[in-house]
C-alpha cells in the first residue's frame, strides 16, 4: 500500500465510497495533530495498516501525507478547495457523505460522470489521464460544492474566460510560494531544534 500511486489510492477510495470495493477494508479516522488543518482530514487505514495518504473532509481528494512530509501538502490542499462563502458549513461535503452514499445512486452518478469525461477528452483531445489530475479533481468538487449551494446554474456564468484565468495566475503562483517558503521555514526550524537537541545529548553522555 505504501508503494501505490496516488491516482491508485483515489480510485481506491472512490470504489469504496461508491459501494464498488470488496477487495480491502477501508477505515477512516480522525487525528488530532497540533495544526489546525488536521480538523480537515482524516487518517486511513487500508486493511488495518495506515495508509501514506489523508482524505480531504471537504472533497474526498486524498493528499500525501506522512509524518516526515509534514501538513505543507495538506495546507495547501485546503487553500485551493475550501469554501470561501459564508455558507461553508452548509455546503461542505462530509465524509461520512460519501461513505453512506447508496450502492445504486453511486453507480449512477459514476456513470454519468464516466460518460461526460469520456465526451470532454474527445471534444476537447485532452489526454485521458487528465482526469486524474489533482486539478480536474479540484475543479469538479468545485463544482459540486456550487451545486449544492446554488442548484443548477448556466455553465456560461459561472466559467471564467481566459483572459481572467492570466489575471489570476500570478495570484495563486504567490500563494503558493508563500505557503512553500513557509513550510521549509518550518523545517529548518525543524532542523536547528534537532541539531542543538543532538549535541545537548552528547554533551551528557
Amino acid at each position: 500500500m505504501a508503494d501505490m500511486e496516488k491516482s491508485g489510492f483515489q480510485r481506491l477510495l472512490d470504489d469504496h465510497a461508491s459501494g464498488l470495493n470488496v477487495e480491502h477494508s477501508i477505515e477512516m479516522f480522525s487525528y488530532m495533530g497540533k495544526s489546525e488543518v488536521w480538523k480537515t482530514f482524516q487518517k486511513i487505514k487500508v486493511d488495518g495498516d495506515v495508509a501514506p495518504y489523508v482524505v480531504c473532509n471537504h472533497c474526498g481528494i486524498a493528499v500525501k501525507y506522512t509524518p516526515s512530509d509534514g501538513t505543507g501538502g495538506m495546507k495547501r490542499h485546503v487553500h485551493r478547495v475550501r469554501p470561501s462563502t459564508s455558507s461553508e458549513s452548509s455546503v461542505q461535503l462530509k465524509i461520512s457523505g460519501f461513505t453512506s452514499c447508496s450502492p445504486v445512486a453511486c453507480r449512477k452518478a459514476k456513470k454519468e460522470v464516466t460518460s461526460a469525461s469520456v465526451k470532454f477528452c474527445a471534444k476537447d483531445i485532452r489526454p485521458f489521464t487528465c482526469v486524474e489530475g489533482d486539478g480536474f479533481k479540484e475543479l469538479a468538487s468545485a463544482f459540486v460544492h456550487i451545486g449544492a449551494a446554488y442548484g443548477k446554474l448556466p455553465i456560461d456564468q459561472i466559467l471564467p474566460t481566459r483572459q481572467t484565468i492570466a489575471n489570476n495566475i500570478n495570484e495563486e503562483y504567490k500563494t503558493v510560494k508563500k505557503h512553500v517558503k513557509e513550510e521549509l521555514e518550518g523545517v529548518s526550524r525543524d532542523l536547528i531544534q534537532d541539531a542543538l537537541f543532538s549535541n545537548k545529548c552528547r554533551e551528557c553522555e
